[in-house]
């Protein structure tokens, strides 16, 4: 940089003496974009500060050397301090910016100065390769702390969610919520990351000690609305995209949306956004590689179909019923039209076997060959027909499928495996040549011994699998049961191949 200033202030002199001898001859523009040329982009930084025109100069040449323009944006971090140098804002709407692991709070402070004086920057997606406050990252050789890297994280988003009059949408792995822009600024780092920050060398004893994974190495308690007591996990910010969309809809305004990294999404209400808010705003929403969709009946089926025809490698889909409507919601419904087709799906899960429906009809995969259905506190006649509809309805599959049993009891189930079964659920249940592997989990083994008598008419079972839940206060009385179910089995699946016992302590 020093040799660049050198060569500008010898040529500088030279044009000046050039100039005393032939005063009236001008110079071109062109000269000064020749000689500003050949300087380094150190040395065109320093020369944007000499003047107006030197800055228009100076930064144009160094963003055209590097690729960029004013009216699209994609840099690395070390690039925003020619925008910040600039006298000109930039006329982009959009910003994406990979960051350098070296001085992080640096560039974003720079980054929130282009922000405020770009009144047409609303779209801003930044990309830090690494989770933004990992714990290790914070030793004596980083000259900031954590606190102090997380007030300038929230006056950058705090910043970009003013700039649309609307609320703040928040796409995290929790779920999707509604906030304030104000709420923003609330935002706190977990305590046990500070604590990580203190103890420093013992930081794997205090992991293990309060529970968390070395995968997550983050969280913050936010809070949203008007109850500062509720509050949702966001954890290892590697990336975060912001956008404003401009939504005209009855149910909805233009919002702010900031989308934090996650595999998994729960498409359900939440406190402040209501299910016809939450179709609403679907379709503006893309969630990069989304394995596992939480899916709730109430959201539309259009709003549905067209998210999850944005997303075709989801594998795990999964549908939840209203709590607050458990009992009338178990009929037929219709959860996405037109349905999808998504190559990579190989897991359903369903409340109950009308559930399962729902979830077969609206998607269609080659690669299914998981069934799940999820637990429930009571088992009434809807539940029993479900199960048979959804019996029939995968019988007709070639493929292997393994169904999963979630501490699931159908109410037609015997008590002992001397009780009869009727004749209609005998054929219903024969005709299941594609269940090959049962899986019983979440349970007790006196509930995988009432099933027996149904696993017994499945034509093709070859292995059973039982993952029962073992209280610390009931360890006696489950030994027992669980020679009973053993016994029990041998004697009632002799075709069985495989007989799998597993146990998971409370």
């Amino acid at each position: 940089m020093r040799l660049g200033l050198t060569a500008l202030r010898r040529v500088l002199q030279g044009i000046t003496a050039a100039r005393r001898a032939y005063p009236q001859t001008i110079l071109p523009v062109e000269i000064w974009d020749i000689i500003l040329n050949f300087l380094p982009d150190t040395a065109l930084l320093r020369t944007a500060c000499v003047c107006h025109t030197f800055n228009e100069l100076s930064i144009g040449i160094y963003l055209g050397r590097n690729g960029l323009n004013m009216g699209s944006l994609t840099m690395h971090s070390h690039h925003l301090k020619a925008l910040n140098l600039s006298c000109v804002a930039p006329s982009a709407r959009s910003l994406v910016c990979n960051f350098w692991a070296f001085d992080v709070l640096r560039d974003l402070r720079r980054l929130l100065e282009v922000i405020k004086k770009s009144p047409n920057l609303t779209d801003v997606s930044l990309d830090w390769g690494h989770n933004l406050f990992q714990v290790h990252i914070f030793d004596n050789q980083v000259p900031y702390s954590p606190r102090s890297l997380l007030t300038t994280f929230l006056d950058v988003l705090s910043v970009l969610a003013h700039k649309t009059p609307g609320p703040v949408i928040i796409v995290t792995q929790a779920g999707i919520f509604k906030l304030r822009p104000e709420d923003i600024l609330h935002w706190e780092l977990g305590d046990w990351a500070e604590t990580f920050r203190r103890f420093g060398r013992y930081r794997s004893k205090i992991r293990a000690k309060i529970g968390f994974s070395s995968q997550k190495c983050s969280f913050f308690a936010v809070p949203y609305g008007d109850d500062d007591r509720t509050s949702f996990p966001l954890a290892n910010i590697h990336t975060v995209n912001v956008c404003s969309v401009q939504a005209r809809s009855p149910a909805f305004s233009p919002f702010t949306l900031m989308a934090f990294p996650t595999s998994s999404l729960r498409l359900a209400p939440t406190p402040g956004l209501p299910a016809a808010a939450l179709s609403a705003i679907l379709p503006h929403i893309t969630v990069p590689f989304l394995g596992l969709l939480y899916v709730f009946t109430d959201i539309h089926p259009g709003a549905l179909s067209e998210f999850v025809g944005r997303h075709k490698h989801i594998k795990d889909i999964r549908l939840i019923r209203d709590a607050l409507n458990e009992v009338s919601s178990f009929t037929k419904t219709t959860l996405c039209h037109p349905p999808r087709t998504l190559p990579y799906l190989t897991t359903l899960e369903g409340p109950d076997g009308l559930g399962l429906i729902d979830l077969l009809d609206a998607f269609d995969s080659p690669s299914v060959s998981t069934l799940r259905i999820s637990c429930h506190p009571r088992c009434t006649a809807a539940h029993v027909a479900g199960l048979k509809s959804m019996l029939r309805r995968i019988s007709f599959r070639t493929r292997p499928i393994t169904l999963v049993l979630s501490s699931y009891v159908p109410s037609w189930c015997p008590p002992a495996v001397t009780i009869p079964i009727s004749g209609e659920e005998q054929t219903i249940v024969g005709t299941a040549y594609c269940i090959e592997h049962v899986c019983i989990e979440n349970g007790t083994f006196e509930e995988a011994r009432m099933l027996l008598p149904w696993l017994a008419m499945l034509p093709a079972l070859q292995e059973v699998e039982v993952v029962s839940v073992i209280y610390r206060s009931n360890r006696t009385a489950v030994g027992a049961e669980r020679q009973d179910f053993l016994r029990d089995a041998r004697a009632v699946l002799p075709s069985v191949v495989e007989l799998v016992i597993g146990q998971r302590q409370l």
